[in-house]
């Protein structure tokens, strides 16, 4: 019986071993080292695509009602490449100083405005490149954080053959 009980004991002591995580063996991270608390250390970097969303939430009480959140949503085919535990897989991205992410991705007049709180929310859509990679997942919630040390934002596109239809009378 001592050594059932020792056994599960180390097993959960453990806690999760490195091949647990699906990602790329061979894609842009890589597996530095599983930490304490189970968090994930990847080195490298990744592309990912996706919209970023800063907001303030509007909240129930004092604490809530001023909270600034800041995050980056991937889109589907992003999701498919970042580094998660089975049956986890990432649809939120947080980072690892807020400031940062959003000096790299908004103008500074943009910034003057979500911090004055005349816009509530700003987005931004595109090509983000992402680094010092960590997830892990708590309570049932897989959770990332990184830094973002890059944005493309997508091309604008122009119609350059647009044909004005005739107007009235004519």
């Amino acid at each position: 019986m001592k050594t059932i009980l020792l056994l599960v004991f180390f097993y959960f002591a453990a806690g999760v071993k490195a091949d647990a995580w699906i990602y790329e063996k061979t894609g842009p991270l890589t597996l530095n080292r599983v930490s304490k608390h189970n968090i994930a250390h990847f080195d490298g970097e990744i592309w990912v695509a996706g919209t970023v969303v800063a907001s303030w939430v509007r909240g129930i009480d004092e604490i809530e009602r001023n909270t600034f959140r800041v995050q980056l949503l991937p889109d589907a085919q992003s999701i498919s490449k970042l580094p998660h535990m089975p049956n986890y897989p990432i649809r939120r991205i947080t980072f690892i100083d807020d400031d940062d992410a959003l000096k790299v991705v908004f103008s500074k007049a943009e910034l003057a405005q979500l911090r004055a709180k005349k816009t509530m929310t700003g987005r931004r859509s595109g090509k983000f490149l992402l680094t010092d990679y960590q997830t892990s997942v708590e309570c049932d919630s897989p959770w990332v954080h990184v830094r973002v040390i890059r944005f493309v934002a997508p091309p604008r596109s122009v119609n350059r053959e647009l044909k004005y239809a005739a107007g009235c009378g004519q």
